[in-house]
């Protein structure tokens, strides 16, 4: 009689986590496949999905919103007689940058890779918000690699649940799915202000601290250019914060270590003494972009001769 109970009783137990695993199964199986067919709607999570898994340019452009918002993909097509995708993204620092490039080389080698840099990029600031990216593991091994790499042991184990990997996920999924929107701008998305702003210029004198998990993908990036022939830019694009630190140096020597061509407008008057071409204190405006994309195009037509 025990013995019979207990046999009820495992297999009720082995049929409920056969429920639960089902379950799990088809909410991962529901969302990959939703992930992978969005529609590109111009917010960060559709164009990560883009940079990630789709896209396809001659040049790349990578950062954090400085990018995102600064180089417009048009003037850069127009001037240079190629294409471009701008893959920057919000509050992301180089690891995000070294997916992007991983993912991209999957599908097509770009002639050009852009970083816009700034001290927080390459530094550990920005490490939770990677975090992100955890709804991606287990669709591109390149993105792959670098996730299990950041990710902490009790994350890994975490991320087997498909409800714990993608619980943050559906919502903006969701809200994709409804928009009517959909963005043609190749990733840049232009802030527009209907106002003057009047910013003032804030000048910072903070001390620059690497992170070596930052570092070492800064350098991947740079040595996986040089191995695959691509030119490799590093840009400072324009703020009204004007970085007075040690970031400056530090960048510099090592790019000049690294051979590796620097565009610096940090502290540039040309923008900091005009406060209308700017959105806010660390972000151009779609004017100040439009400017600033043009004379971007022209340095690099005048270093590498397009």
């Amino acid at each position: 009689m025990y013995v019979e109970v207990m046999r009820k009783k495992i297999v009720f137990i082995a049929i409920i986590i056969g429920i639960v695993a089902g379950c799990d199964w088809l909410i991962g199986a529901v969302t990959k496949d939703a992930i992978l067919n969005v529609k590109d709607v111009g917010v960060n999570q559709t164009n990560t999905v883009q940079a990630f898994f789709k896209r396809k340019a001659d040049v790349l452009i990578l950062g954090p919103s400085t990018a995102n918002h600064h180089y417009d993909c048009r003037i850069i097509e127009d001037s240079l007689g190629l294409t471009c995708y701008n893959a920057g993204r919000d509050g992301q620092n180089i690891i995000y940058d070294a997916m992007v490039l991983e993912g991209f080389l999957t599908r097509c080698t770009p002639k050009m890779v852009v970083v816009d840099v700034g001290p927080v990029v390459l530094s550990d600031e920005w490490m939770p918000s990677l975090a992100e990216f955890n709804c991606y593991k287990g669709i591109l091994a390149p993105v792959d690699t670098i996730i299990d790499d950041i990710l902490t042991p009790i994350e890994k184990v975490k991320l087997h649940s498909n409800v714990v990997k993608y619980n943050k996920t559906w919502e903006w999924l969701l809200n994709a799915r409804l928009s009517k929107e959909s963005s043609d701008m190749n990733g840049y998305r232009p802030l527009y202000v209907n106002h003057i702003a009047k910013f003032q210029s804030k000048i910072s004198n903070n001390h620059f601290t690497p992170y070596s998990v930052c570092m070492k993908y800064f350098d991947s990036i740079a040595n996986t250019c040089r191995t695959h022939h691509i030119e490799f830019i590093i840009a400072r694009s324009p703020s009204m914060s004007i970085d007075k630190g040690d970031f400056a140096d530090s960048l510099e020597m090592y790019c000049k270590k690294h051979l590796l061509l620097f565009l610096d407008w940090n502290g540039d008057t040309t923008y900091t003494n005009h406060s209308e071409l700017f959105y806010d204190v660390g972000h151009l405006n779609a004017k100040g972009a439009e400017a600033f994309t043009k004379e971007f195009v022209g340095k690099v037509k005048d270093v590498l001769n397009y």
